[in-house]
């Protein structure tokens, strides 16, 4: 569920009670649920949109059937968060408003049906909790085995940035499928409204083409770009911009340190 705007003071999460009272088609009995809202705290310097697959968590998701085996084989408890994700992430949040004061908003577009993998994963591994935006299942032209994925994510990501324009934003993706070529057209549609782009490297610094001009014309507009396989120049990025303190950046370097 996409974030609240807050009173100064308020909680990070928000209740509230759902209902379903009637469907098209169906012949149903109403059925009530609670879901948590994200509420933006006005002492919120920035946001962070992240992809999710492949970024914070290993899903294959540039190869059909790997993607599918996590579909089917949906363990949050067997897998690995990549080193410093979490470290960064928290650093990310934290603010004058305590440790989830900029918000963080995940955009994929695994299905729906990895929603609970996902959430479970930031959970066991203390990364911090934002709104999930995943693509519906299906075979018409807008569900996940048929629809574009950069119209989808860009979509999503315009959505956020305009239900925040008070906020910039840090962007965060991988190099096996476009993230570069989205976050590059979602900057140059919002000049001013992204701070940085961290593309992490999981194809051995072998870009497409359009992912190499894209982070070419990024640099060329004063955005910083890294690319790395982990996120080690992104926080030193972030630290010398003022986005996370020392302490998140040495718990990033730790957390590589161990792995």
């Amino acid at each position: 569920m996409l974030p609240v705007a807050a009173e100064l003071g308020a909680a990070p999460w928000l209740e509230v009670d759902l209902s379903l009272d009637a469907a098209p088609g169906y012949r149903l009995q109403p059925l009530v649920a609670k879901a948590q809202a994200r509420v933006v705290s006005p002492l919120a310097r920035f946001g962070i949109i992240s992809d999710i697959d492949d970024t914070i968590i290993q899903t294959g998701a540039t190869n059909f059937l790997k993607h599918w085996r996590t579909v089917v084989a949906n363990s949050a408890q067997s897998r690995t968060a990549f080193p410093g994700v979490s470290a960064f992430y928290r650093g990310l949040a934290a603010g004058a408003g305590g440790p989830e004061t900029n918000p963080v908003f995940y955009v994929s577009s695994s299905p729906w049906n990895l929603f609970d993998l996902f959430e479970r994963f930031m959970v066991l591994h203390d990364i911090p909790l934002g709104p999930i935006l995943l693509k519906d299942f299906g075979l018409d032209e807008t569900k996940w085995l048929t629809g574009g994925h950069e119209e989808y994510k860009l979509a999503r990501i315009e959505r956020v940035m305009a239900a925040f324009p008070q906020l910039p934003f840090v962007m965060i993706g991988d190099s096996g499928q476009r993230d570069a070529v989205i976050y590059e057209v979602a900057e140059r549609r919002h000049p001013g409204r992204v701070l940085a782009v961290h593309i992490r490297d999981v194809t051995g610094g072998l870009l497409a083409a359009e992912a190499e001009a894209a982070l070419a014309a990024l640099a060329e507009r004063g955005i910083p770009v890294t690319l790395a396989e982990t996120l080690a120049p992104g926080a030193a990025q972030a630290l010398a911009a003022g986005l996370i303190d020392a302490a998140a950046y040495e718990a990033v370097l730790a957390a590589l340190r161990e792995r």
